[in-house]
C-alpha cells in the first residue's frame, strides 16, 4: 500500500515536472543559471536526474525516432506550446529502495 502512494506520488511528480517544463529552447534552472549538467529529450523537456534515471532504468538510455519528434513537435505547436520559455529543477540525488526484478516493469507486481 504504501509502495503504491509512493510510485503514485513519483509519477505525479514527474508528469507536473514535464508538464511544467514545456520545451524550453533556452532552459534555465529555477536560480536563473545555465544547468548544462540536466538530461533533456530532443524536445528539450528535463527528463529525471541522472542519479534516479540510473537507479530506476539501470542505464538504460531512451531511442528517440526521428518521426516520433517531428510528430511530438506538430502536435504541440498545434496546441502552441512549442518554445515555450521554461525553468530547469535542480537535479534530484535520492536513494531509492533496491527495485526487485531486471526492470521497472517486473518490479511492481513482484513487490506486490
Amino acid at each position: 500500500m504504501l509502495c503504491t502512494a509512493l510510485c503514485q506520488g513519483l509519477f505525479s511528480l514527474l508528469r507536473w515536472t514535464c508538464l511544467r517544463r514545456l520545451y524550453s529552447t533556452n532552459p534555465q534552472s529555477l536560480q536563473g543559471e545555465d544547468s548544462s549538467d540536466a538530461r533533456l529529450n530532443p524536445l528539450n523537456i528535463q527528463m529525471l536526474s541522472k542519479n534516479l534515471h540510473r537507479q530506476i532504468f539501470r542505464g538504460l538510455e531512451p531511442n528517440y525516432r526521428e518521426e516520433d519528434v517531428k510528430r511530438s513537435i506538430r502536435h504541440l505547436q498545434k496546441h502552441q506550446l512549442w518554445g515555450k520559455e521554461t525553468s530547469l529543477l535542480s537535479d534530484v540525488e535520492l536513494k531509492l529502495p533496491q527495485m526487485y526484478g531486471k526492470n521497472i516493469d517486473e518490479h511492481f507486481p513482484r513487490l506486490g
